[in-house]
């Protein structure tokens, strides 16, 4: 918090007048990331005259597979920011979540004939938790990387997270009944 104020330009008191703790200020920034991304998703597939699924699961791939940071986030939301962040903090972002992703889910409902009302925010959260599984295996190391990749055994163990994220998604919306 302390570096945040002074980036800031104000006291570290003045900080926590506005967030109780750091995961607080932690979770208002992933709301607002989310928001920003949910807005560009809604945007690209309101524009997209394709009513496929293989073309909607890549635009919500491209479109997070664009914000490593709030691939980051994601992954310590549950273990870490609403573990500890208040209670008050925490349902704030509930309803801000609810509230920034509704119409896109919406338009997931109706983009997809075989998602009923509602079944969007469901679609959404199992894309946050598969983006979330799948994020920290395409950002191994790079000596990692390169080691696993010129080994033809191990080469099958790399992933490509966009393309992965978006046949998982198709895979997932075309078993979702």
């Amino acid at each position: 918090m302390a570096d945040v104020a002074e980036r800031a330009g104000v006291s570290k008191g003045t900080t926590y007048l506005y967030f109780p703790s750091k995961e607080a200020l932690f979770l208002k920034l992933l709301g607002v990331a989310l928001a920003e991304w949910a807005g560009e998703a809604r945007e690209r597939i309101a524009a997209s005259r394709s009513r496929s699924t293989r073309a909607l699961a890549r635009t919500l791939a491209a479109t997070l597979a664009s914000r490593p940071r709030l691939l980051r986030l994601l992954a310590l939301l549950h273990p870490v920011l609403e573990n500890r962040a208040d209670l008050d903090s925490v349902l704030a972002f509930q309803r801000a979540l609810l509230r920034d992703l509704g119409s896109l889910a919406a338009l997931l409902e109706q983009r997809l004939a075989d998602l009923r009302p509602g079944e969007g925010m469901r679609l959404l959260l199992r894309l946050h938790a598969l983006a979330v599984g799948l994020a920290p295996l395409g950002e191994r190391p790079a000596r990692v990387r390169e080691t696993v990749a010129a080994d033809p055994e191990l080469a099958v163990l790399e992933i490509d997270f966009e393309r992965e994220l978006a046949d998982s998604l198709t895979a997932l919306i075309d078993g979702w009944r």
